[in-house]
């Protein structure tokens, strides 16, 4: 039996079998040519009405009045018009072919989608290749055209979907392979037709191409819903809003089908999907905020009809956006860059910067209880694309940050003054993206001190992607060099960890332990404490080993920038933070930054970039039970005979 299929089936206790039948049904599928035959290589053709998009300009007077940096908006819809791309929120390349990286110059072959690889070292990353088709760019000359009327921008639009149509016709080549890709292009296009309404350049014609193309992809969408139903996660989300949005705007024979399809999964999936205390199943704090925005902009438009959404799936996404506000950073309004992160930022509809939650918890806010969550800023342009005009006179909400216990979840949070660790604590019952139990993420006065390190990339020839979902790429322990769980493939471990966090009276003392060393056969388990007092932090590692052999213990502190320095056995940054390790004896303290140690001192803000950070390494060797003490802050630790003191409080120097 391969060994990925073996992998796949250790996950069915946790997955069930029904996802796992959808998947061996949608490769089967592949293997045997079902889709080649369903959906052919064509050219395009059906003659499609022209439909009416569910969404609505905003008037040019109203987006006057609302702060949009007005110069930053327009010079990137200039940069399109004058021939370059955005990609993954950060950087510009000059448009390549649609089946070109741009970064590398690979291409991929225009075959039919089932002849297309996913990964391979030939293609490079299709990541790169998929960016441009999500048709992310629209939002950009969209936004442009409503706040000055002038026709370049919707021409420009109009001038790339052609190209695109010329160059990516049904079912051939990388940007039909995956339908939740198909699926990001379809809800941009029937954005897009709200967009550039009335526009000089918008005729007859070129709308309905437009809605041939969303007609099309639509078809394309449905054949592979169970798969992405199977992959339980943010696909089938992404794609139900698909089938939503070509179900209430097409006027076809088709769209009843599909409205309802999208409906039904949406409703079903939501309360699947985000948990009672509005954590989302996949671990990855970009992925809920997607999972969120289409879920939303669903319910937004559902509300519309005649059967909206019930009460209770309403009541989730609020959830999910008060854990979202519970875990974000108030000066920066980022959260940690916790889990898989590949860019995706669904209607992206404000300026705020790729980092920013702010967005998205305010679009829930309103939604949800009619209140506005922040002062006005960048984010009122979103609120007055997808509520309208009303949605910037209701009153402010008095949500207040506490420290969160998700239990659901497995995230639990700390704060203390302006700052806050979040600590990841959970027994997964979903697929894992990252083996990182007990991670630890620091803000400190709106600094990400310690930090998670991203994703990178999901395809690339150093290794750095696969590295960053390791054990050692996070702010946690490692056993013989070892990760906390098995990968079994590119995005699937088995062996998943098991956890518990003790139940706990202070608000500033977590306390918690992983079994994930155990159940490799190690024995050992995996302790840690944090505490909080002002700026300050303790972290106390206890490692039980409860076999007597000799193991090899890496505790790793992941930080922000590379002006750290050891002086006297202390780690010092040119800011004042101070970071001390206590440890047995014979431990040693290896301290590495910059690009050439890549990617243990890299950190990923931006799908595709890295930045050079610096890892702090503590290592010891040893038979019995070993205890890491660390002080993050200002605050330095004191030695009384056996024990340390802290702000306080007293801890002995060996575990018990």
């Amino acid at each position: 039996m391969p060994s990925e299929l073996f992998g796949l089936l250790k996950t069915i206790p946790q997955t069930g079998v029904g996802r796992f039948l959808l998947f061996l049904r949608h490769n089967a599928r592949i293997r045997f040519g079902y889709y080649q035959k369903k959906l052919p290589l064509t050219d395009w053709h059906g003659d499609y009405p022209i439909g009416k998009s569910p969404f609505t300009r905003p008037k040019k007077e109203d987006l006057e009045h609302i702060p949009i940096d007005r110069n930053k908006l327009l010079d990137a819809a200039n940069r399109i018009v004058s021939g370059e791309l955005p990609y993954f929120s950060s950087q510009w390349f000059k448009r390549a072919a649609w089946n070109e990286n741009p970064a590398t110059g690979q291409t991929i072959p225009m075959l039919h989608w089932t002849e297309v690889a996913d990964f391979s070292a030939e293609q490079g990353d299709i990541k790169w290749i998929w960016e441009a088709s999500r048709f992310y760019w629209v939002y950009i000359l969209g936004r442009a055209y409503a706040l000055t009327l002038d026709d370049r921008y919707a021409e420009a639009f109009w001038t790339l979907l052609e190209d695109w149509r010329a160059n990516n016709t049904p079912n051939k080549g990388p940007n039909w392979k995956c339908a939740q890709e198909c699926s990001h292009r379809l809800c941009s296009l029937v954005w897009a037709a709200a967009a550039f309404s009335g526009a000089e350049s918008s005729s007859e014609a070129l709308q309905k191409a437009l809605w041939q193309t969303i007609n099309t992809l639509a078809k394309r969408v449905e054949p592979t819903l169970g798969y992405g139903i199977s992959q339980n996660n943010n696909h089938a989300l992404t794609e139900s809003t698909a089938m939503l949005l070509a179900g209430v705007s097409c006027g076809t024979t088709d769209a009843a089908r599909w409205e309802r399809i999208g409906r039904h999964n949406l409703r079903k999936f939501i309360l699947e999907q985000f948990a009672e205390d509005g954590s989302q199943l996949q671990s990855s704090f970009n992925y809920e905020r997607l999972a969120l925005k289409v879920s939303l902009v669903s319910a937004t438009v559902a509300s519309a009809t005649p059967t909206p959404f019930p009460r209770e799936v309403l009541e989730r996404l609020n959830r999910a956006a008060k854990f979202l506000y519970c875990l974000q950073d108030e000066a920066s309004g980022e959260l940690p860059n916790y889990g898989s992160n590949d860019g995706a930022i669904a209607f992206p509809l404000c300026g705020s910067p790729f980092p920013d939650f702010r967005p998205i918890i305010q679009d829930a806010v309103f939604l949800t209880e009619g209140k506005r969550m922040f002062p006005s800023g960048e984010p009122d342009e979103e609120l007055l694309w997808l509520f309208g005009p009303k949605a910037l006179e209701v009153p402010q909400c008095d949500w207040k940050r506490e420290p969160l216990r998700a239990e659901n979840g497995g995230y639990y949070t700390l704060r203390s003054g302006k700052s806050m660790a979040m600590i990841r604590c959970h027994t997964h019952h979903s697929w894992p993206a990252h083996a990182d139990m007990l991670h630890v993420d620091l803000w400190i006065n709106g600094r990400n001190v310690a930090y998670d390190p991203g994703s990178y990339s999901y395809s690339d020839p150093k290794g750095w992607g696969d590295a960053l979902k390791e054990t050692r790429s996070h702010n946690t322990v490692t056993v013989d060099g070892q990760s906390q769980m098995r990968k079994a493939r590119r995005f699937l471990w088995t062996d998943w960890t098991r956890s518990k966090a003790k139940p706990q009276d202070l608000p500033n003392v977590f306390e918690g332990e992983h079994y994930g060393y155990r159940q490799l056969g190690l024995g050992i388990v995996h302790r840690r404490q944090v505490l909080a007092d002002g700026d300050d932090f303790l972290i106390v590692d206890d490692l039980i080993n409860e076999g007597g052999d000799s193991h090899t213990l890496e505790l790793n502190w992941h930080l922000d920038g590379v002006s750290w320095e050891m002086k006297n056995g202390l780690l010092v940054d040119p800011t004042g933070l101070v970071v001390q390790v206590l440890a047995p004896e014979k431990a040693k303290l290896e301290l590495r930054s910059g690009e050439a140690c890549y990617a243990d001192t890299g950190r990923s803000l931006y799908y595709g970039e890295m930045r050079p950070a610096t890892l702090l390494q503590c290592i010891a060797t040893s038979k019995a039970n070993v205890r890491f003490i660390t002080a993050i802050g200002s605050e330095t630790l004191s030695s009384q005979d056996e024990t340390v003191v802290w702000k306080g409080t007293s801890v002995k120097l060996r575990a018990e």
